[in-house]
């Protein structure tokens, strides 16, 4: 997925089809490719409740997460 800021505190959302069991992976580059962008990604179900929240990675300000959906 490929998604652009424009303004400060503006938000990208996407919806996925997952399937019970799929591991998931987000990595989001920014600070390693240049951008001043600090961001946060952050997983949510259906109803918008978070799951998790995936913030600095080590060595980056580039956030990522991991996750297994439940069955």
């Amino acid at each position: 997925i490929n998604g652009r800021l424009r303004a400060p505190k503006e938000e990208d959302r996407y919806k996925l089809l997952v399937q019970p069991g799929s591991k998931l992976r987000f990595d989001l580059l920014a600070e390693r490719a240049g951008s001043p962008l600090d961001g946060v990604l952050v997983l949510r179900n259906e109803a918008g409740a978070q799951l998790v929240r995936g913030d600095d990675q080590p060595g980056t300000l580039d956030p990522g997460l991991e996750y297994t959906v439940p069955e």
